[in-house]
C-alpha cells in the first residue's frame, strides 16, 4: 500500500470525498476544496471511493436530512438550492454513511468546520458483510480517545450545528 497523502495544491482545487469510521460508524466527508486530514492516504481513499461509488443504495430507506436553517446562507446555501445541495449527501446516507460537509473550506481551506448533512435511518449491514467497514481508516487510530468519543457523539446527536475537528497531523 502506498501511504502518500494528497498534495496540497490538488486538495485545494478539488472537492474530494473521503471516508473513515469511528468504531463501526462509517463517515463520509466532502472536502469542498479544503485540506485533507493527514490520516487519509490517497491510494487507499481512491480504492474506497471506487468501492463506495459502486455500492447500491438502499432505495427503500429514506435517509434523515438536516433541517434547513438560515444559518446555511452565510455559506452560500440558500433555501432555493438546499434540495440540490443535499442530494449527493443523501446518496451516501443511503449507502450507510453519516455524510458531512466541510462548509467553509472555500473561504478558509485550512478550516475543519463540518456539518452533518444526512445520515442513515437504519444501519447498512452490507458494509460489514462485504468487509467495506474494515477498509475504512478508524479515527481512533489517529486521535486521542476523548476526541474520537466527542466526534462520534457529535455525529450521533444528528445536529445541524458545525464543529471544528483537528485530526492528528
Amino acid at each position: 500500500m502506498d501511504f502518500r497523502l494528497y498534495r496540497e495544491d490538488y486538495s485545494l482545487s478539488h472537492d474530494i470525498d473521503y471516508f473513515f469510521r469511528v468504531d463501526d460508524m462509517p463517515v463520509h466527508v466532502a472536502s469542498n476544496g479544503g485540506i485533507i486530514p493527514s490520516f487519509i492516504f490517497r491510494d487507499l481513499n481512491y480504492e474506497i471511493q471506487s468501492a463506495v461509488y459502486d455500492m447500491k443504495e438502499h432505495l427503500y430507506v429514506e435517509p434523515v436530512v438536516m433541517s434547513y436553517s438560515n444559518y446555511l446562507e452565510e455559506y452560500g446555501i440558500n433555501r432555493d438550492i438546499f434540495d440540490t445541495y443535499v442530494d449527493s449527501f443523501k446518496t451516501m446516507a443511503k449507502k450507510g454513511f453519516y455524510s458531512l460537509d466541510r462548509i467553509d473550506a472555500m473561504y478558509n481551506p485550512y478550516s475543519m468546520n463540518i456539518l452533518t448533512v444526512c445520515w442513515p435511518s437504519v444501519k447498512n449491514s452490507s458494509l460489514e458483510q462485504t468487509g467495506m467497514i474494515n477498509m475504512l481508516p478508524d479515527l481512533r487510530d489517529y486521535v486521542r480517545p476523548p476526541f474520537a468519543d466527542f466526534f462520534k457523539n457529535y455525529i450521533l446527536t444528528q445536529t445541524s450545528k458545525t464543529i471544528s475537528y483537528y485530526p492528528a497531523i
